[in-house]
């Protein structure tokens, strides 16, 4: 079963509109030229080509998807700059026919989309012309800022029909590393989870919102820290205690906190704005993760 499949079940969602474009999806037909955003060098302004060729399918376990609604992430902003390039190429050569035809540059970012399905590779079978999906797209293949994608059909999920295209493009990238790191790195799921402790950082940004609405549907004891225009929307999401990790007083009440089973550390630079976060983990914890890493 898809993550985004698995996720949907966990949880009822309070979602975040992080849209990069809402178009309404046409019908199923042949396409030629398309808009995309790209960059062409590391570092400088994405740049709305109008002309693009369509892509085309070569693997037959891949689908292409007309997009409605893209959204924009951190990631996006940190490839721009050059993140990860030496590992995505490397994955762009392993998925690659010739291990030497690889261009990484121009760059099309996004991550994420919700959509419609154009066509299909002949071995996919659960999707059909037509279809309303949404999906997180790998960081090694072509992004979601275009009007046209192609992916594997793994990383594919039926849209609910509840959701608004713009709804649904802002989920798949948070959702895939929410669940990563808590159920693949962490080991929690819905029957372990239960009165478990559990630390959010940066409990008001995207990851946090999600993980916490994840965690208390699975029953585990919230505490999350934000600054102080966060507290009202991650009360509502549920957190027992929120703490404002610029007040005075802060570190005094988050040590006095210590014990959590599971840190959720998705801030850059983390150990500067938030120093003592890493001593609050039980110390038989830390050594079951390290384990599970390496």
């Amino acid at each position: 079963m898809p993550i985004l499949d698995m996720v949907l079940k966990s949880c009822k969602w309070n979602f975040l509109r992080r849209s990069l474009s809402t178009v309404p999806p046409t019908k199923p037909a042949a396409k030629h030229s398309m808009q995309r955003w790209q960059i062409h060098n590391f570092g400088s302004e994405p740049v709305l080509e109008t002309s693009a060729r369509v892509p085309v399918i070569t693997n037959p376990d891949d689908v292409l998807i007309e997009i409605a609604a893209a959204s924009v992430n951190p990631i996006d902003v940190a490839m721009a700059a050059g993140y990860g390039r030496r590992s995505l190429n490397l994955l762009r050569r392993m998925n690659s026919s010739t291990w030497d035809s690889v261009n990484e540059l121009p760059l099309t970012l996004g991550r994420d989309c919700s959509g419609c399905v154009l066509a299909t590779g002949k071995n996919v079978k659960a999707f059909q012309p037509g279809d309303e999906v949404w999906s997180a797209v790998p960081a090694h293949r072509e992004g979601t800022h275009a009007k046209f994608v192609i992916t594997s059909f793994s990383s594919v999920s039926k849209k609910p029909a509840s959701l608004s295209h713009a709804d649904a493009a802002s989920l798949p990238y948070v959702a895939c590393t929410v669940w990563s790191a808590l159920c693949t790195v962490s080991g929690l799921d819905h029957h372990n989870t239960h009165g478990q402790r559990v630390l959010v950082l940066a409990g008001s940004g995207g990851i946090g919102n999600f993980a916490i609405q994840l965690m208390k549907a699975w029953g585990a004891e919230v505490t999350t820290l934000c600054a102080a225009d966060g507290i009202d929307q991650v009360a509502s999401l549920g957190a027992d205690r929120i703490i404002d990790y610029q007040a005075e007083g802060a570190s005094e009440e988050l040590r006095s906190l210590a014990g959590f089973d599971v840190i959720l550390d998705n801030v850059p630079k983390s150990s500067v704005t938030y120093p003592d976060a890493g001593r609050l983990l039980k110390s038989w914890k830390c050594r079951q993760v390290a384990k599970r890493l390496f």
